[in-house]
């Protein structure tokens, strides 16, 4: 039988290579080796397999035997060069591509390639400088364009980078890589909806694109979109179910829903696949402070500090949580901090503010206003800076300058939000509406008979924390502060019962069963706080607007109704920046508008529930502390205990804009400050007097 030649087998071999059959090609060009040991293009490629199979030190050595026989061949030292390049070996890397254009300068692969390695060294411009020789020697080279843009990408020139990427498309435009990354770039130039589009086509092309799945799950989150996002992240995890990036956003989200237990679970996902993940630390920080847990909050800071000595954001939260607890120096220091890794941080020169003179020195004054100063500052962060700035000239007395800054500060926050005071009308009219004596009166809704949750209600900066502080200075009350848990019932409660009403007209659908879980998940939410108190509170101002919904669930609930003079209120609101819902909050004719309606709402509710609701009035409150405490702590049935006195001794965490005020015993200040401001409030009170007058 005639043995075949080795152009034969040759010949065999590179044709199951062609197809994929990397085993088979590999055993012939063994078999030539061991008949013709110098084979030149036996060596050359096995080399090549072993590189596509993972086993870089071995391409390196089978390539550089062939280069020795033949050193003229520059596709030896293209495939010699991105072995090395694999292996991190740059120089090497580098060293033989430059050889194979020495050899042929008009070889676009080897001058993609060495654009490849110069990038992964850091040399971006020397880089970009061989891709664009490699595109003029082969301008339909698809990689070649994918592989600029992307270094265009992490220089920051997102429009050169975009156009970098529909080049290649039109080019080749079935590459589900490609539109990942196009949409990468244009979500980073703010370009959303176009990069969702594109994450949609990679997925089209390529439905297992884990990564895709959890890019578009970021972008939908940004839109709004949260059960979308989240189905996409989930999908990705079904895909990968490993990826740490995916279950930390899928916690995030989670977060914002406030479903903190599945979001911590994710969290902790993500860090046990990626321990060394200071972001996911950040983030149980931030939820742990979220929920009260303020211990385990400072370990996941410290945590993530601990991984990341430089993280800014870490530092600005710890120092947010000793804030929350009254540790001042220590929230002062890693503010400080903050600002020494990075300069810019706008949001931490508004959390210093609060703290006065003795932290906001004229230099400090200096710093703000030169970043406001600055060309290309975000609407965002000059925000920021002149809530700041406001807040240390009011505390100057300098008011008209104090003024000017708080009405920057809120022209800028009202061009990022919607509010439709229309709409706003119209919904309170729709609560009141429905939300009548005869509903209730129906009694179809099956409410529960527990006394335990406390509500303190009233527009934002009408006493609910001063309260709040007063009455869980009781030994047989606690504070939790802020939950969202009503406001979430009321944003998903058309979904659960399946309504195409929107609520509050969908509320006639409550049956037992969807009432008991309502009930049951925010009883279980309360006791996970406090299981041995008479009272836990739920001090979320805007609950206003739910009392018709929280006497639906629990008719026996107390409810604390915080009023303050309307021009304080409205004037403290203005000066105020507000995580959260607060859209009404950023304009003064807006503001005024919302306060009308929420105290044609309130009036309603008293006329519904009359000594069912106990009102406190601020400035009785200050005037009177003892006497209109005891008030408040008869209404609950209690006994009286003289720590309600020196609430500002409570060391409970306290997140409102009033975490630094409430630190102190009660001061006179805060009452008529409207009049130092009394020229530019002229909307504003033209908007009040009317409603009075009507």
């Amino acid at each position: 039988m005639q043995m075949s030649s080795p152009e034969q087998l040759l010949n065999s071999a590179i044709n199951f290579h062609m197809h994929g059959n990397l085993q088979q090609a590999e055993k012939i060009y063994r078999t030539i080796l061991q008949k013709y040991p110098n084979h030149v293009d036996a060596l050359h490629l096995l080399g090549l397999i072993a590189h596509q199979t993972g086993h870089h030190e071995s391409a390196v050595e089978l390539i550089e035997k062939a280069i020795k026989q033949q050193p003229d061949v520059p596709d030896f030292y293209i495939n010699c060069g991105e072995a090395y390049r694999v292996l991190g070996q740059l120089e090497a890397a580098i060293s033989n591509y430059n050889k194979a254009l020495a050899l042929s300068d008009d070889n676009a692969e080897a001058h993609n390639n060495l654009a490849n390695a110069l990038h992964q060294d850091g040399q971006y411009e020397t880089a970009i400088s061989h891709y664009e020789q490699a595109l003029a020697m082969k301008p339909d080279y698809v990689e070649a364009y994918y592989n600029m843009a992307n270094v265009l990408k992490e220089l920051g020139k997102l429009d050169d980078a975009i156009n970098c990427y529909q080049k290649a498309l039109t080019i080749k435009p079935d590459i589900a890589e490609l539109h990942n990354n196009l949409g990468i770039a244009l979500k980073e130039n703010n370009e959303l909806e176009n990069a969702v589009q594109h994450y949609r086509q990679a997925l089209a092309l390529k439905p297992d694109y884990a990564i895709a799945h959890n890019n578009l799950a970021i972008a939908l989150a940004e839109q709004g979109k949260l059960d979308e996002a989240m189905d996409h992240c989930r999908q990705a995890l079904d895909i990968n179910p490993d990826y740490a990036e995916a279950h930390h956003n899928l916690g995030e989200m989670l977060q914002v829903q406030h479903r903190f237990k599945e979001a911590i679970h994710h969290f902790k996902q993500a860090l046990s696949l990626q321990p060394d993940l200071a972001v996911g630390h950040n983030s149980l920080g931030i939820i742990f402070a979220e929920i009260g847990q303020t211990d385990e909050a400072i370990q996941h800071y410290e945590q993530a500090l601990a991984l990341k000595p430089d993280y800014a954001i870490a530092h600005n939260n710890l120092g947010n949580v000793f804030q929350e607890l009254g540790e001042f120096q220590k929230a002062v220091e890693h503010f400080e901090q903050a600002l020494v890794l990075k300069p810019d941080f706008a949001e931490v020169y508004r959390h210093m503010a609060i703290f006065g003179k003795d932290i906001i020195n004229d230099k400090k004054i200096e710093e703000i206003e030169k970043l406001l100063n600055q060309k290309d500052i975000s609407e965002n962060n000059a925000m920021h800076l002149h809530f700041a700035l406001g807040d240390i000239y009011n505390e100057k007395e300098l008011y008209e300058e104090s003024f000017k800054h708080y009405n920057m500060a809120n022209k800028l926050k009202r061009n990022s939000i919607e509010f439709d005071t229309a709409a706003h009308k119209e919904f309170t009219s729709r609560l009141i509406d429905t939300f009548n004596h005869s509903y209730f009166q129906d009694q179809y809704a099956r409410g529960s008979d527990s006394e335990l949750p406390l509500f303190i209600v009233g527009m934002p900066r009408s006493g609910t924390t001063l309260v709040e502080q007063i009455v869980s200075s009781h030994p047989q009350v606690f504070g939790t502060g802020e939950l969202n848990n009503f406001l979430d019932i009321e944003q998903n409660i058309a979904n659960q019962l399946k309504s195409s009403e929107s609520y509050p007209d969908c509320i006639h659908l409550l049956d037992e069963s969807t009432a008991n879980k309502l009930i049951n998940d925010y009883l279980s939410c309360l006791l996970n706080y406090a299981s041995d108190a008479k009272y836990v509170t739920d001090k979320l101002p805007g609950n206003f607007l739910r009392i018709g919904l929280i006497k639906t669930l629990f008719p026996k609930a107390r409810i604390i109704h915080c009023h303050r003079n309307s021009l304080d209120t409205c004037l403290s609101v203005y000066c105020n920046y507000f995580t959260g819902e607060h859209n009404y909050a950023y304009d003064l004719e807006e503001l005024g508008a919302y306060y009308i309606q929420y105290e044609r709402l309130m009036k309603h509710w008293h006329n519904i529930f009359s000594s069912q609701i106990l009102d406190v009035q601020y400035e009785e409150l200050v005037m009177d502390q003892e006497n209109i405490s005891r008030q408040i702590i008869d209404y609950l049935e209690l006994t009286w205990d003289n720590v309600c006195l020196e609430f500002y001794k409570n060391q409970r965490p306290v997140q409102t804009a009033s975490n630094v005020q409430i630190r102190r015993p009660m001061y006179l200040n805060s009452i008529n400050r409207w009049k130092h401001f009394e020229l530019h409030l002229q909307p504003l009170k033209e908007i009040l007097a009317k409603a009075s007058a009507q």
